[in-house]
Parts: structure tokens; sequence; C-alpha cells
């Protein structure tokens, strides 16, 4: 790991004073930077701007990891709010190290967050992550909102009317072309891509008095230019005001999963959805229970805990549920003792929340190897179809990936139960693979009516299986 000054996060705030602000960290004196310290410094810049809760951080230089890389994000004290916006780091932080993994070049991150807290109890935090692979340095803001009396997530449209987006568009693009300190680093197409983007205004930071967008890396910039900041006075939108009192949704009411009767004769295909169980699980299986499928679920021993009633409604719809490891560690980088004390502390979390343990495993990042294969006491499974939902977080691109394979007859499609796109993008890939002729299986039941066998402990199956 080379030593290196980072510029990571210039964050462009372009208020209606038109300041901008650039955070860069400390290097030492002889130029080089020690990235726990770089990491430190940098952390504490940020504090000015996280008006509530007690930041966590966590730090890893690279001396047990291969990837340093630094994490902080809020604890309120307020223990569902918590849990929440410690699944959105933790999942952060899994797709960074994913990320990176993916890159030959060397490569280390930050995640750190900006908050506010207004009068009426709605918190925002922006979690801020930057990424450096070799030479290229890439930030990213992603905005979630909290009604803290309520405990509950928020979405932007429970504040405003969702006709704000436009004018949110309209007003950024009047005020950019209205001056020239952006003129050299804003993209040629800015003003129609700020028309056509319907996602660039979909999410804010929520102040007293005024809301902030966040506009990634390459949307109206060019890149390198870091995240631009737009901060509006809350009186521009007035006529889009419309805090609505929501009502908390009555559970889901589960139906007990029929029999289903399988033709080996005809196409099938497997979903498979892993991290979960998550917020957006219960939306997936509001799919599948209306269409009488089923899917594989690769849940995690740590979030299993946190959502028994989801884990146990995937069961209760004859869905096959899997373990995906206790919290995503990297089981290649394990030695046999720490891959059975994973193996076990997963076990009790299902046993606790289903009653039953997993009847296979997928590795995180699908990485395994002879001491994963002798120590894991389920068989190994891999994918044939790879999504990439936790990268593009759009359903349609969701929906491409799997279109573009054409024949889906005994293929295991890889997606994330924990992202609302992909909940979106089952809304219409279940109905469809149904009107095409397929049918829905479990990964098991793959294997069985295709491979003629019972999953096999240890035994790792992968793309040239399916």
């Amino acid at each position: 790991m080379k030593n290196k000054t980072h510029s990571f996060f210039q964050l462009l705030t372009l208020t209606l004073l038109f300041t901008m602000c650039i955070f860069v960290s400390a290097s030492a004196e002889d130029g080089s930077t020690d990235f726990a310290s770089t990491a430190k410094q940098f952390f504490s810049e940020k504090q000015a701007l996280q008006q509530a809760g007690t930041p966590h951080t966590e730090i890893f230089d690279g001396t047990d990891i291969a990837i340093p890389y630094a994490v902080q994000y809020p604890v309120l004290g307020n223990q569902k709010v918590d849990a929440r916006i410690q699944e959105i780091a933790t999942k952060l932080e899994e797709d960074m190290i994913a990320e990176c993994i993916q890159t030959s070049d060397e490569s280390d991150f930050f995640i750190t967050y900006e908050s506010y807290h207004t009068k009426g109890n709605i918190y925002s935090v922006v979690f801020l992550t930057g990424k450096r692979c070799g030479e290229t340095e890439v930030s990213r803001a992603y905005p979630y909102l909290f009604d803290l009396k309520k405990e509950t997530e928020i979405a932007p449209t429970d504040i405003f009317d969702g006709a704000y987006a436009k004018k949110a568009a309209a007003y950024t693009a009047d005020l950019l072309g209205q001056t020239t300190a952006y003129a050299e680093k804003l993209l040629p197409d800015f003003r129609e891509r700020l028309g056509a983007d319907k996602t660039s205004f979909a999410s804010y930071a929520l102040k007293d008095t005024s809301m902030i967008f966040y506009l990634n890396e390459e949307t109206i910039l060019q890149g390198g230019n870091g995240i631009l900041s737009i901060e509006v006075p809350r009186k521009t939108f007035a006529e889009y005001f419309k805090i609505k009192k929501k009502v908390p949704p009555a559970p889901p009411k589960t139906k007990t999963a029929k029999q289903r009767n399988i033709d080996p004769k005809k196409p099938m295909v497997a979903l498979t959805y892993d991290d979960g169980p998550g917020t957006a699980t219960n939306r997936i299986l509001d799919t599948l229970e209306k269409h009488g499928a089923v899917a594989t679920f690769f849940d995690t021993g740590e979030r299993i805990s946190q959502y028994p009633k989801i884990a146990q409604r995937e069961v209760a719809l004859g869905c096959e549920v899997a373990s995906h490891s206790y919290n995503h560690k990297d089981f290649k980088k394990m030695s046999a003792a720490q891959i059975k004390a994973d193996v076990q502390r997963t076990d009790a979390a299902f046993q606790k929340a289903i009653g039953k343990k997993p009847t296979l495993f997928r590795p995180p990042y699908g990485n395994y190897n002879q001491t994963v294969q002798k120590n894991v006491p389920y068989p190994i499974i891999i994918w044939s179809v790879d999504t990439l939902d936790w990268k593009s977080r759009n359903a349609d691109s969701v929906l491409k990936s799997i279109q573009k394979v054409g024949n889906l007859d005994g293929k295991v499609i890889l997606m994330h139960g924990i992202y609302d796109s992909t909940a979106k993008a089952t809304e219409k890939l279940v109905p469809d693979l149904i009107q095409k002729g397929y049918q829905l299986v479990t990964v098991s039941e793959l294997i069985q009516y295709r491979l003629n066998e019972t999953p096999v402990k240890g035994k790792v199956y992968k793309q040239n299986h399916f």
C-alpha cells in the first residue's frame, strides 16, 4: 500500500452565494500520508456538519485487511433508526469492498457522513463515499431521511409532493447558468441531463429553512470534480409542501405455501436474493406470494437476527432460506477455525429466527477455496447470471441484464434482497418469466431436477453446472 494524499470528497457546495468547499486530507511533513492519521484528520473536519448523534468510527489501515478503509456513521440512541443506519453503512462498506476487490489497481476508500436535525424531528443523514483505484478517485453521496418521533425511515415525497423534483431541476439549471464559477466543470449538455434524469432530485437532506440536493460525479459535472451540493430555500418549494401523516402498514397477511407441482420437462429458473433480509425483502415476497412463486434467499445471520419475521415469511411462502455467512466477511481470507466459528454463529441465528439451519451456503463475493469447501457443512452455490443490481440500483438495468442472456432454462440468477430497485425489478420479472413458460424453483429443486442429484455438502455448484 503506497502512501498517497487523498483528494476524495471534493464537495462543491453551490449555495446562493456560490461558495465552494474542497476537503483534502492532511499529509505528513515528508509528503507521505499515513492512512489512519489521514482518516482521523478527515473525520474531525466533518464534525461541523454532523448535527446530531455520536460518530461511530472504524479504521482499517491495511494491516489486517488488504484494502485500507475507514467508515464513520452516526449513533442516535434510537434503536430502530440506529439499526437502519447501521444497515445502510454496512451495505455501503460491503459494496465498496466488492468494487475494490474487482480491480487489480491499488485501492482504498472512506465512508463518512453529514447530518441535519430539524425542529420537526426530521433527521437527515447523507453518507459520503470516496474510493481510490490507482489514480482514479470517485465520490458519491447517499441521502436518507428519518422521522425520529415515529422511528421510521421516510421518503422525500412524504414531505414534498413528487412534483418538486421538476422544479428543482429547472431551478438548478438556471442557477448554474447564471454563474461562471462552474462553466469549465459542467458537461456541455448539463441542462438536458437535469431535465432527463428523473433520479437527480429524488432525494435530499432537509434543514429547518432549506433543502440540500446532491449530484454525484458525472451527473452534470465532468469527471474528477466531486459531488455537487445545491442548497435551496425550502420556501422555493412551498407549493409542494405536503407532510403526510403516515399510518404504519398492517403486517402482511402471509398465505401458507401451496403444494407446487414441478414438471422436469418444462423450463425452470431459480431466482436468488443475497444479503437480506431487509426492508425491501417484503416487497419481493409480496410479488412471489401474488404469483405463487418461490425463490432462494441467501440471508446473513446478522440480518436474519434483525428481521426474523421477514425470514419467517420467506419460509412460510415455501422459499428456500440459505446462508450468506454471518456478516459478509470474505471466507477466502479466513482460517478453518474462523470459518467454523462463523458457520456456528450463523446456524444459531437461523435456528433462533426460523427454527432450523440453512440448507445451502453462498460465499460472500463468490469467493471460496479448499479451506472453505472443507469447513462449510453445506453445498456451496455460486450463480450463472449476475444482474449487478448492487451496482446499478436501477430496475430497468436489472431486467435488461437478464433479458440479454436469452434462454434462462436451468439458470441461477443473482440479485440482492435489500434494494428497492431490485424489488421493483422483481415485480416485472416474475410475471414475465411465468408468461414465458418458466417454472420458478428453489436452487435445491433446480439441482434435483436438472442435475439429478441432492445438493452435496462441500460441492461447489457454479456457472458450468447451471
